[in-house]
């Protein structure tokens, strides 16, 4: 399984030479200038293209893996409106790009103690045309759900069709059944009709003194074709 991460133009140069990660072995960052310059293979799967200017590239560059069947995302400072060419796109002004990818692919990567992985990341984005991600952390899981609560609350999440929820634990494992049911008072925010998918992760060997991610803490994945998107 392949996933790879395509910045378009010299201004996303420095982002992918930043998100170059030693424990993502299963992905690979290129910088394209033009579609001449890319090749999709039988093994790709997930292909997040970002890009700040150059739009025009991006929509070929992404057109090559969408109509391969590959799970094709956007990330631009703009939605390109009518492109048809990607399942899913979110705003990106170059803020928190690490904390965006991992959200996506760290469930994809690491064996989860409840089943997650890209299967579950395409039903909640294939198709979807709009989606957002946000990854928040605190001491405890009562402290997480109440921050967790706290932003959604000011979040119009009317239009949200899907949505998947990753939580990442202490370790060792130190996960209570009253955590799960405050879990649940962040799920109860959703419109009864979205369709929702939770995991459980352990990562052990991330230094989370040097990561976006800490624990515990939960990423959420929100897409819906009229979604209001959220930074």
């Amino acid at each position: 399984m392949s996933i790879r991460i395509i910045g378009i133009g010299e201004y996303t140069a420095g982002a992918i030479d930043f998100l170059r990660c030693d424990r993502y072995s299963s992905v690979s960052y290129e910088t394209i200038y033009n579609v001449e310059d890319l090749e999709v293979h039988n093994t790709d799967k997930l292909a997040i293209v970002l890009a700040y200017d150059h739009f025009e590239v991006a929509v070929e560059v992404a057109s090559a893996f969408y109509q391969k069947g590959v799970l094709t995302l956007g990330f631009f400072p703009k939605i390109i409106m009518g492109s048809g060419c990607f399942d899913a796109q979110t705003l990106y002004n170059g803020f928190g790009l690490c904390s965006i990818i991992d959200s996506i692919i760290l469930p994809i990567i690491y064996p989860n103690l409840i089943s997650f992985d890209i299967n579950d990341i395409y039903s909640v984005l294939r198709d979807s045309k709009l989606f957002s991600t946000w990854y928040e952390y605190a001491d405890n899981v009562d402290a997480l759900v109440r921050k967790c609560k706290d932003h959604l609350n000011h979040i119009d999440l009317s239009k949200i069709e899907r949505a998947c929820f990753n939580l990442y634990t202490t370790q060792p494992l130190d996960l209570k059944l009253e955590d799960l049911g405050q879990l649940k008072e962040i799920l109860d925010l959703l419109p009864v009709e979205c369709q929702y998918i939770l995991g459980i992760s352990q990562i052990t060997d991330i230094d989370y003194s040097d990561s976006c991610f800490n624990v515990p803490g939960l990423s959420l994945i929100l897409s819906g074709k009229d979604m209001k998107i959220f930074a």
